[in-house]
């Protein structure tokens, strides 16, 4: 059974379902149409509401996360590609729409996440090398590590 059919079996409403899960009613609409998928965790809290199992409502096919096609190897340069999952308030994903995105010189919010990823990475590393420095003369360079 898919999960329209097994909300209509149980007797319950989306909303319902959408509150016992810990998400909103659009969301649930989205897993429902197959927009996306819920994450592992919300995939078991739908599992337990629904008392089902998850192949009640996803076949295998449709839960079988696969790595990019070959054509994508050139922009991952060859590492694991992930999808990511982020829950952010509505008031944030106003921020996200492509116009913004594109003042600021991103083509979209992925390139957007990677110049993120590559600040974070030169920021932990500026971190580790202050960490040693600190140990080696035993002075505090706390001030070193405040970002400008």
């Amino acid at each position: 059974m898919r999960l329209k059919e097994q909300i209509i079996n149980q007797g319950l409403t989306y909303k319902q379902v959408a509150q016992a899960v810990g998400i909103d009613k659009y969301q649930l609409s989205k897993f429902a149409n197959y927009v996306c998928l819920p994450t592992p965790e919300q995939a078991n809290s739908l599992c337990n509401v629904l008392n089902c199992n998850i192949l009640d409502i996803y076949n295998k096919k449709e839960l079988t996360f696969k790595m990019p096609p070959k054509s994508h190897e050139s922009i991952n340069n060859g590492k694991e590609y992930y999808n990511l999952h982020v829950r952010l308030d509505k008031d944030c994903c106003n921020f996200f729409i492509k116009e913004n995105l594109i003042k600021l010189g991103y083509k979209n919010i992925a390139q957007w996440l990677y110049d993120c990823m590559f600040d974070f990475e030169c920021r932990v590393i500026r971190n580790s090398l202050i960490d040693k420095i600190e140990q080696q003369t035993g002075e505090n360079y706390a001030r070193a590590r405040k970002r400008y």
